[in-house]
């Protein structure tokens, strides 16, 4: 057997080195495409009477029934006045967790980066209160953030959170909630039930990596 010159072992440290950082590579998007399987709830939103002006017609609330992995635990509370055919006040009502809204498009991903990168229309950590015109047959989209309470608590946007878009409205009995989805523990597809990120895909790039990494490894001896 022939002994290995210094060169071929300084060669072989550094091959040995990139399929370390190959598989530590490979490690982190398993991490990461574990959290993107999130629960999706179709419909989670809802609009009703406000609970706190409940005797004026002119308000209404927008609620979730999935938040912290329970129906009705936590308090994400979207209260609407209608000041006038055409304009309405957006405001935060709940306290319990974090929670924002963001003006948002179809087709946009909404996840904790897009969340932490954006600034939302009202926040309960910041922005309470903000205005909302919107013609009489127009829809709009927004996206939420709502902080869940069974993850780690860090009142700021974690992949572990929940992300989910609503549409609504305005025709001539008011504001009308039309449609949402709410991933629990992932981000979401403005318009659409797809996860961001999208697990096929994830998995696509986590094969991707190992192959690379195998490729290497062979290579290194």
């Amino acid at each position: 057997m022939r002994c290995l010159t210094r060169e071929r072992l300084a060669r072989r440290k550094v091959d040995l080195s990139k399929l370390a950082v190959c598989v530590a590579a490979i490690f982190l998007l398993i991490v990461w495409v574990i959290p993107a399987r999130a629960t999706i709830f179709i419909n989670d939103a809802v609009m009703g009477p406000d609970p706190v002006y409940f005797d004026d017609p002119s308000w209404t609330a927008i609620t979730l029934q999935s938040i912290s992995g329970t129906p009705g635990a936590g308090l994400f509370f979207i209260q609407i006045q209608t000041l006038s055919p055409t304009l309405f006040s957006l405001n935060c009502g709940g306290i319990a967790e974090a929670y924002s809204l963001y003006a948002t498009t179809v087709g946009s991903s909404f996840d904790a980066t897009a969340a932490a990168s954006t600034t939302p229309i009202i926040s309960n950590v910041s922005q309470f209160t903000d205005y909302l015109t919107l013609p009489l047959n127009q829809s709009k989209y927004f996206a939420y953030w709502n902080e869940n309470l069974a993850a780690p608590i860090a009142s700021f946007p974690t992949p572990a959170d929940n992300y989910g878009w609503l549409e609504v409205t305005n025709t001539a009995n008011g504001l009308v909630l039309n449609s949402s989805v709410t991933a629990q523990g992932g981000g979401i597809v403005v318009g659409t039930t797809t996860q961001v990120p999208e697990p096929a895909s994830a998995m696509l790039m986590l094969l991707g990596a190992a192959g690379i990494a195998i490729r290497r490894g062979r290579r290194t001896f």
